[in-house]
């Protein structure tokens, strides 16, 4: 019996599942997914489960439950090994074979590898799942060097999370500032600021040379020959979208699955969604490859919706957040491509947010521990709303007052 299938039981395939059953669509639904937990979110991973603070059941999506009163079939520890577009039809291995109607594939991200001599020594971490949550997690009941390989958003959240279990942290950048996605120096300074209060030692321009050990990781070399000692090794330097499924059965690839504002990729009845897609988001009017919760919850379920013969087109303004050391950080709009910032509230202070403006509109925020002051920005984003950057920056205004105009 022909239905839907969805390739990628992670949020994105699993809040696709839901919005198909929420919006009246009572054919068969599969939920494939290669992972033997049920489909959970991955910001906690690197935070409260990490830490024990919150149990890896706490980030399921849904229970067990869920997906049998909605009769969804939940496929676990099971992987698509081909899509055969002509007879419309995925090939599951040994698991058999399954025919679809429309086909959905969220098959999200895996962890980048660290291609240098030693890379595949023990003691040398990545985090994308909640095994590797545990692994990693186990690995720090015991105190020592943890060594974080990457500035980014995760590497930063995990250096935070270590440094709260007792770990010496020492994190090693690429570039010559963390956070390169923030839209300047000043901000990404910041961040700098925060680790290095909460005793995380940050190296920039540290190119790898190679990881050291017999069997297990003991140090890393650097390229400028500098050796640094390791007890383990958390390497975050990005992830790759898993799109192997979707270049053998042709679709249109852009870093990731290319996809138009629907969800539809260039061959007819497949869709994408979530992190493995490049989509065009027609507020950018560019195609954006953002890799957020937001994308993984939001899009998915508007791709869902198109699945179930609706014509709705996914333009959110884009948004991030991450928790560091106790600190809310967020971002919305595309902030990278402005000209001039303002700052609300004292820049670097426990609370603040920089507005940025190009050509006099508002096209994105910052703000540290001001959540708020986003869900404002965003919404006077969307609107292309017109405010004056001195009102913005200042905290004598109701910025909610702003969205009545």
């Amino acid at each position: 019996m022909s239905g839907f299938v969805i390739v990628g039981a992670g949020q994105a395939g699993a809040c696709a599942a839901s919005t198909m059953r929420k919006v009246g669509y009572s054919g068969k639904i599969t939920l494939i997914g290669e992972e033997p937990d049920i489909p959970y979110e991955r910001p906690p991973l690197s935070k409260g489960v990490l830490m024990g603070t919150e149990s890896p059941e706490s980030s399921s999506i849904f229970d067990r439950d869920f997906y049998r009163e909605k009769n969804i079939d939940l496929l676990t520890s099971t992987s698509v090994q081909a899509i055969d577009v002509d007879h419309q039809r995925v090939d599951m291995g040994s698991a058999g074979s399954l025919s679809y109607s429309k086909l959905l594939i969220s098959t999200g991200l895996r962890a980048r590898k660290l291609d240098v001599p030693g890379g595949d020594l023990g003691g040398v971490y990545y985090l994308r799942s909640t095994v590797d949550t545990s692994v990693l997690s186990e690995a720090l009941q015991q105190k020592g060097h943890l060594v974080v390989i990457g500035g980014g958003y995760l590497g930063l959240e995990v250096a935070s999370s270590a440094r709260k279990m007792g770990w010496k942290v020492t994190v090693l950048a690429r570039g010559d500032r963390l956070l390169s996605k923030l839209p300047s120096r000043e901000i990404s300074g910041f961040v700098h600021d925060l680790h290095s209060r909460n005793g995380v030692e940050v190296r920039f321009n540290a190119g790898i040379k190679a990881l050291n050990g017999n069997g297990y990781v003991k140090s890393v070399t650097l390229e400028d020959g500098e050796v640094v000692p390791a007890d383990a090794v958390f390497v975050g330097v990005g992830g790759i979208p898993n799109i192997e499924i979707g270049v053998e059965a042709g679709l249109e690839i852009e870093g990731g699955i290319r996809v138009n504002q629907y969800g539809e990729t260039n061959v007819p009845n497949i869709y994408a969604a979530g992190d493995v897609t490049s989509h065009y988001n027609p507020w950018a009017r560019q195609y954006l490859q953002p890799e957020s919760w937001q994308v993984a919850q939001n899009q998915s379920e508007i791709v869902a919706r198109n699945m179930c013969g609706e014509r709705v087109s996914y333009e959110e303004v884009p948004w991030f957040w991450t928790d560091q050391f106790g600190c809310n950080i967020q971002t919305t709009g595309l902030p990278l491509d402005s000209d001039d910032a303002y700052y609300r509230g004292e820049a670097g202070s426990e609370s603040f947010t920089a507005f940025y403006f190009r050509k006099s509109q508002l096209v994105g925020a910052v703000a540290f521990n001001a959540g708020m002051d986003i869900r404002i920005a965003q919404k006077l984003i969307e609107k292309g709303i017109q405010v004056d950057p001195h009102e913005v920056s200042d905290t004598a205004t109701n910025l909610r007052s702003l969205l009545k105009r």
